[in-house]
């Protein structure tokens, strides 16, 4: 009987702390639940108790997916909503200036169109210009042409050139023609 002096525990084994039922939850059910949770448990290979207690840990699970993805959808909305106020800075910013550049535009053109008008006023002196050197000339295509030239070459100069040239004629001061 030497085994005899060795005890054995007596009872089941131990069950580790997270797996011992402590509390004993009993609740009601309608129609026919009791059934349907029945057949689930012999499906799954579980206790009425077992599948009523997966059931409702599973339901908690959901729950907190549900949370999680409902943060993430709120950060995400928040995200959005950040790109679109930054998109709409930017268009504003792109707006403003085009709108500058379109005044700058229209300064630039409104110059433009007094150059022009400039232009024009002096390519029509010149013109009449030749056209008086024509009618005077007559037919001499060489004399009209060499005139012209002189004409031209005066218009470009200056007020103050010209009364320096007329003030101070020298001998070998010649016209220089545009050619």
């Amino acid at each position: 009987m030497a085994q005899s002096d060795e005890k054995r525990p007596r009872g089941r084994p131990p069950v580790a702390p997270s797996e011992k039922k402590v509390r004993n939850v009993t609740f009601r059910s309608r129609g026919d639940m009791h059934e349907r949770l029945s057949q689930a448990a012999a499906k799954d290979g579980r206790s009425l108790s077992e599948e009523i207690e997966a059931r409702l840990a599973q339901s908690f699970e959901v729950e907190q997916r549900i949370t999680a993805f409902q943060e993430t959808w709120d950060k995400r909305i928040e995200d959005w909503r950040r790109i679109a106020e930054q998109l709409r800075g930017d268009v504003e910013q792109q707006r403003q200036e085009i709108k500058n550049i379109r005044e700058q535009a229209k300064l630039d053109m409104a110059q433009q169109a007094a150059e022009l008008k400039k232009m024009e006023s002096e390519v029509e002196k010149y013109a009449t210009t030749a056209t008086m050197i024509d009618i005077l000339l007559g037919e001499d295509k060489l004399k009209s042409d060499l005139l012209r030239q002189a004409v031209l070459s005066l218009a470009k100069l200056s007020r103050d050139e010209l009364r320096n040239m007329m003030r101070n004629p020298k001998a070998g001061d010649t016209l220089r023609f545009a050619g």
